[in-house]
């Protein structure tokens, strides 16, 4: 009974749901919520309206998009995204499919990611959740300036705004040195 206790406490996976409100869940072995945490100001607003513990992740991720407290920062151009990180390859592709193809995801426009485990406990030390702290490593490689602190302050779409940028950036100059 008490190693049934202890398995269903400790944390196998997580999702991450990033617009500006950036929220995650940590899910056990039987993908239910052990914990929510904010990782600014609005996702803390979000989750104070919502217990989502003990919750199949499918539930909880519907309940906080469907909640009164996010819906205002769901709009299209919002970079609605969700990152899944887990232990197992399978695990985070299933976790992910899930989430791909939910409402809160296909009606708000949303992106479902992977996000290697590893990176889980660094973007947690950096205070940003697990997706929020993928984005800014993608941006990292186009931009060394850009800094942890940086992407605290904005938004998902600020963030692949850059990255987009960046990249656009980055065609152009190969297909200038492709024409010389």
């Amino acid at each position: 009974g008490t190693g049934g206790y202890v398995l269903a406490k400790i944390p196998v996976s997580y999702v991450s749901i990033d617009v500006n409100p950036s929220i995650e869940l940590a899910l056990n072995r039987f993908d239910r919520v052990i914990y929510a945490a904010a990782y600014n100001r609005d996702g803390e607003n979000v989750l104070n309206t919502l217990s989502l513990n003990g919750m199949r992740y499918n539930d909880a991720v519907d309940a906080v998009m469907e909640s009164d407290a996010m819906q205002p920062y769901l709009s299209a151009e919002a970079g609605l995204t969700f990152t899944v990180a887990a232990g197992s390859g399978r695990k985070a592709d299933a976790l992910q499919t899930e989430i791909a193809s939910s409402s809160g995801c296909l009606k708000y426009g949303g992106t479902s990611l992977s996000a290697d485990i590893g990176i889980v406990e660094e973007a947690h030390e950096n205070g940003l959740s697990t997706g929020k702290y993928a984005a800014y490593q993608v941006l990292r490689q186009y931009d060394g300036t850009v800094t942890v602190q940086d992407c605290h302050d904005m938004t998902m779409a600020e963030i692949y705004g850059l990255i987009q940028c960046h990249k656009s950036g980055h065609e152009n100059d190969q297909q200038e040195k492709g024409h010389k």
